[in-house]
């Protein structure tokens, strides 16, 4: 509606690991949302394959939601799907946290 060419929505259930073809997607964010997932690995494993690789995932939790991931948790999750944590901001009851797919060049502990 505003004239942005150059991203294209896409809406689907994070957990149907079919919905979407794999790779396709340079970002996914996930505002305030980790915590009302039912199987939070799993959906990460998915965000994973939907991205490229070098593609940003990025989670922002804040306080007071009830369902508020702590960052170590999201640390967690992040790294048990594969990605690499990069950026973060805020502080510890409203943060974003950023995460890579690796590229191959990068390994899976974040040493290149």
């Amino acid at each position: 509606a505003v004239g942005v060419r150059n991203v294209i929505p896409r809406q689907s259930d994070i957990a149907a690991p079919d919905a979407l073809a794999g790779e396709q997607f340079d970002r996914a964010w996930l505002v305030t949302v980790l915590g009302e997932i039912p199987d939070r690995q799993a959906a990460l494993r998915n965000v994973y394959r939907l991205l490229r690789p070098g593609g940003v995932l990025s989670i922002t939790e804040i306080f007071p939601d009830p369902h508020y991931q702590r960052r170590a948790t999201v640390l967690r999750l992040g790294r048990e799907a594969g990605f690499i944590p990069t950026q973060r901001w805020g502080a510890a009851l409203a943060f974003t946290q950023n995460f890579v797919r690796p590229d191959g060049a990068e390994q899976a502990d974040g040493h290149a």
